[in-house]
């Protein structure tokens, strides 16, 4: 996949705005932005104005969005709380990227959570 450029049609994720790359900057102007690089886009469209932090730009087609993902994690509990046992279906906060949304976690088949504590 080749990087961005100025004039590239990109569209938004999860609202499917569709916008163009009038402008990139990475450290000084440049003609397009490379992976890893951490850049900002100056965007054109009807509905730009609209887009939510936390959105995903990418070229349409080429990826997608998903309400349900596989991962392991610790639970640190909550501070000054008293320890308790996380259940499946218990609601989180989940940060990606700059978003912040609302989850449910749900064990696998099998799975039984850990203790509140530090160590699982």
């Amino acid at each position: 996949m080749r990087p961005s450029r100025w004039g590239d049609e990109l569209v938004a994720l999860p609202s499917r705005t569709v916008c163009r790359v009038r402008g990139i900057q990475v450290h000084g102007d440049t003609p397009r932005a490379l992976p890893g690089q951490r850049v900002a886009l100056n965007l054109v469209g009807d509905a730009v104005a609209t887009l939510d932090r936390g959105e995903m730009l990418g070229v349409a087609g080429r990826f997608g969005q998903t309400m349900r993902f596989m991962m392991t994690f610790t639970y640190l509990g909550r501070e000054g709380a008293k320890p308790r046992v996380l259940e499946s279906g218990a609601r989180v906060h989940v940060m990606a990227g700059t978003a912040e949304v609302v989850g449910r976690i749900m064990f696998m088949e099998g799975e039984a959570p850990h203790g509140g504590g530090r160590d699982p």
